[in-house]
């Protein structure tokens, strides 16, 4: 007799779940299923394999489905699993997923176009700050004293020009 273990449902939503269990010797991958326990319908994928892992989709929402696995061994004798219960979702949590994400990047679009609008105008104030901020740099950075040449009056009585004395004079 073949052995059926680790049996599990995952990745439930509205209209699909994953099941997956595991044999003990190389069989088909068979299951019933079904809103009750009398299952009304068959998978079956034919490889011999003992990890198995099948998808059941077109399920209803927000519906309990039962589930029974039949595994076969090399000598063709049939175990059959225990009654298994599963309940799909009322909605699929991508779905879900992908509309907040949409929404999140509308928020972030109009957020960002908020901000390009408005930042022009909240900066002006700060650029005007900026810009006196720099016209006092710049001005100070000009020298504050203008050197100027002024010629010394002829003391000498020869008529000749004394040299150059330069004399600092402060700007106006």
């Amino acid at each position: 007799m073949a052995i059926i273990s680790k049996v599990h449902v995952s990745h439930i939503v509205t209209t699909k779940a994953t099941i997956t269990w595991r044999t003990d010797s190389p069989s088909p991958s068979r299951i019933h299923y079904g809103p009750t326990g009398d299952y009304g319908q068959f998978y079956e994928e034919l490889p011999l394999i003992t990890d198995h892992n099948i998808q059941l989709s077109g399920l209803i929402k927000n519906q309990t489905y039962h589930f029974q696995i039949l595994a076969e061994n090399a000598y063709g004798e049939t175990t059959t699993s225990d009654d298994y219960t599963f309940t799909t979702s009322t909605e699929d949590p991508f779905i879900a997923l992908e509309e907040n994400i949409i929404m999140a990047d509308e928020r972030v679009r109009n957020s960002w176009q908020k901000l390009i609008t408005v930042l022009p105008d909240a900066l002006n104030p700060q650029l005007d700050v900026m810009s006196g901020y720099l016209e006092s740099v710049r001005k100070r950075m000009q020298p504050t004293a203008v050197l100027s040449a002024t010629t010394a009056e002829d003391t000498s009585g020869t008529g000749a020009l004394a040299e150059e004395t330069l004399r600092p004079t402060k700007k106006g």
